[in-house]
């Protein structure tokens, strides 16, 4: 199966989504889920802007006339991802004001998981991005990264007694704790024999990560 194919199963399944259903989205938004779907699984060198056209369904030339090049469509990926992180975490916003602050964080950890089960091209994305310097990085940190961790590392000052060097070993354990496992969803399949989409165990995934970071690192202040 092609890099295509493969995406274009992606891009309908992962969301339970049909052939109607995407043919009901503008020739914009088409282009910009592709865009998501293949950057997150092939990196932005490793994609053509034939391939996107042809895993949105489009006619050819028009990602020029909507975008223009490459660097504008995948910063239209990226603020599509990250914007519907902020859209699934506002929505529950109201959620979480009557809670105490360790519930809000339980809970904020919980909803990282959802929407990390979700939205698995997020993660791939940063995966892909993360492991080079360059001015998508840059793009990201900026834009979408820095004020993300600056409101969870106060959140989490309000719970745990972590220093800024042990608040850095904490955050990975919660991107990855809550991430990788939707991220690598084919190898679970083949190595666990499961969906990692079940709701179940999407549900256990979350309570467990939720337990881990709050009590492993209330027993790391207790050492």
């Amino acid at each position: 199966m092609s890099t295509v194919s493969k995406a274009q199963e992606s891009i309908t399944n992962r969301a339970g989504l049909g052939a109607s259903d995407i043919d009901g989205f503008s020739t914009k938004e088409k282009l910009v889920r592709a865009a998501s779907t293949l950057f997150s699984e092939c990196g932005f060198d490793g994609v053509r802007v034939g391939e996107i056209e042809a895993l949105a369904g489009v006619q050819r030339g028009l990602l020029k006339y909507h975008f223009g090049d490459m660097e504008s469509i995948w910063k239209a990926a990226a603020d599509d991802l990250f914007g519907k992180l902020v859209d699934f975490r506002n929505a529950r916003n109201e959620t979480e004001i009557d809670l105490s602050p360790e519930e809000q964080l339980s809970f904020r950890i919980r909803s990282f998981v959802r929407y990390s089960a979700r939205c698995p091209e997020l993660n791939r994305m940063m995966v892909q991005e993360g492991i080079r310097d360059s001015w998508r990085m840059v793009y990201i940190v900026d834009n979408f990264m820095r004020p993300l961790v600056q409101n969870l590392q106060a959140l989490v000052a309000e719970n745990l007694s972590l220093s800024d060097e042990e608040f850095l070993h904490w955050y990975y354990m919660y991107v990855g704790g809550g991430a990788l496992m939707f991220s690598v969803a084919p190898e679970s399949k083949h190595l666990f024999g499961v969906d990692v989409q079940d709701p179940k165990i999407v549900s256990r995934h979350a309570r467990m990560a939720a337990q881990f970071l709050l009590n492993g690192a209330k027993r790391q202040e207790q050492a």
